[in-house]
């Protein structure tokens, strides 16, 4: 069954109210017909089931039948301190990170991230564009609430009064692994915050790795292989939601 994330304004008590770009891909692209059911969320964690009573290409109406939890979301809540990378790159972490389960993305600035995109990534445009890419991919893999998309960032801003666990995958580290952190951490855990910082192309700088342990960002190793910055996040972010249960369980 389709699903549609809607604002709160489009909820009339118990009817729904599709408009705009929504509307046109209901009516044109998947043509809906009256006594179609879909499936509407408000990214408040709940989802409604809804039948169309009125189909025109640029108004659809629906009724509200029933109103349940999601129950797609994970109970750890991943933060991506994602190296902001070139577009196409970008927008692949977006959209599979949403797919996985990751709760919010953070674009990052590293000392060696691409400077030409460093102006061009925070146009309101570019940011326009993103959120729809987490929206389609939230709808597509059925999630309940929309991942947070937060404004891009120098990374030594957003290392202070982190919450939860921090890690940070490094190349040139041997002996800690993200498995043996995250067993250790899941056994006597008080938050399901986890932090997660992926560095550039072209790698971290040795003063951010020392700021990284300054801040209690651990520094962990990926295997012995190397990965590239849009792989790097997807990676770690599935290891963690598998380790942890959350690929295998569903939210209560």
């Amino acid at each position: 069954m389709h699903r549609f994330f809607i604002r709160p304004d489009q909820f009339d008590e118990h009817e729904i109210i599709f408009t705009g770009d929504i509307a046109h891909q209901m009516s044109r692209v998947l043509r809906f017909r009256t006594g179609d059911q879909v499936i509407v969320l408000d990214n408040s964690g709940f989802e409604y089931l809804v039948t169309l009573y009125l189909t025109d290409p640029t108004l659809i109406k629906g009724v509200l039948i029933d109103k349940m939890r999601s129950i797609t979301e994970p109970r750890s809540k991943i933060t991506l301190y994602q190296s902001v990378l070139k577009t196409n790159k970008f927008e692949l972490v977006l959209q599979k990170g949403t797919e996985l389960g990751v709760s919010v993305f953070s674009p990052t600035y590293f000392s060696r991230s691409n400077a030409a995109f460093k102006a061009t990534q925070q146009t309101n445009m570019r940011t326009e564009r993103w959120q729809k890419i987490i929206r389609e991919a939230a709808e597509q893999s059925g999630r309940g609430r929309l991942p947070l998309l937060n404004k891009p960032t120098e990374f030594k801003h957003v290392t202070k009064n982190l919450n939860g666990l921090s890690i940070i995958p490094f190349e040139h580290e041997s002996d800690t692994t993200l498995r043996e952190i995250l067993i250790n951490w899941s056994c006597d855990r008080n938050s399901n915050n986890i932090n997660v910082f992926i560095g550039p192309e072209g790698g971290f700088t040795s003063d951010e790795i020392e700021h990284a342990r300054d801040n209690g960002i651990i520094p962990v190793t990926l295997g012995p292989r190397i990965l590239r910055s849009e792989t790097a996040g997807l990676i770690t972010s599935g290891i963690i939601l598998y380790q942890l249960g959350d690929l295998s369980q569903v939210s209560s």
